[in-house]
């Protein structure tokens, strides 16, 4: 409550005192240590995320959030580990969707697309079931790829080719953009009245110069 009356300090001052309370309540440990990442304490965070992952048995959310907390202080390695611990829990393999998810978005950012694009893959390995936000985060990841490789070419060369063209720039591209379209479909076929799905699969569209189509799925 105080959080949302915008007094992170009383609210810092609470979780404290629930934290004292509850040591192995990893929810408020790692809400505590969000809200010192709020009030720009992170030492204090990193007590609280420490605290929660060294629990008898911590949560994989906990360790998505500790390592999220590093990729945005810089700390791309400590973030790495963190992952990599939190994915080798022996947890049910939806618990992980998350944490892989959001690790995957971390080496996104940094540039290191066969490693998000693998990480991508092994959390839709991890779902029982159709996951719509899931897919939809996977084809912004390949959208993102195609429109760079596309910018990275020479000029003159920026248009997707034929099959014929079996250069290595063109195969990227021309598979990035078969990923994109690959999951937008299956994302709007998992929750057809989303209409998120539809939008980022228009502008994929239009980016590749096909408004057309672009038309016809923006106004589903």
């Amino acid at each position: 409550m105080e959080e949302r009356r915008e007094r992170p300090r009383n609210a810092r001052a609470l979780y404290a005192r629930a934290a004292s309370l509850y040591p192995h309540d990893d929810k408020i440990l790692v809400g505590c240590a969000k809200l010192c990442d709020v009030l720009d304490d992170p030492e204090a965070a990193r007590h609280y995320f420490g605290c929660a992952i060294r629990l008898p048995r911590p949560a994989a959310y906990a360790y998505q959030s500790y390592a999220w907390f590093e990729a945005q202080q810089g700390e791309f390695d400590r973030a790495r580990e963190l992952y990599a611990t939190g994915a080798a829990l022996n947890v049910p393999g939806e618990h992980l969707v998350p944490l892989l998810h959001s690790w995957a978005v971390v080496e996104w950012k940094q540039r290191q697309l066969a490693e998000a694009r693998r990480l991508f893959v092994e959390a839709e390995g991890c779902t029982p079931r159709s996951c719509a936000w899931l897919y939809v985060w996977r084809a912004r990841f390949e959208h993102a790829a195609a429109v760079h490789l596309r910018e990275s070419a020479p000029r003159g060369k920026r248009r997707v080719s034929t099959a014929a063209d079996d250069s290595a720039p063109q195969s990227e591209l021309r598979r990035a953009l078969l990923l994109a379209r690959h999951y937008y479909a299956r994302a709007v076929t998992a929750a057809p009245v989303d209409p998120s799905g539809w939008r980022l699969w228009a502008e994929l569209e239009r980016d590749m110069g096909d408004g057309r189509l672009a038309d016809a799925l923006h106004t589903r």
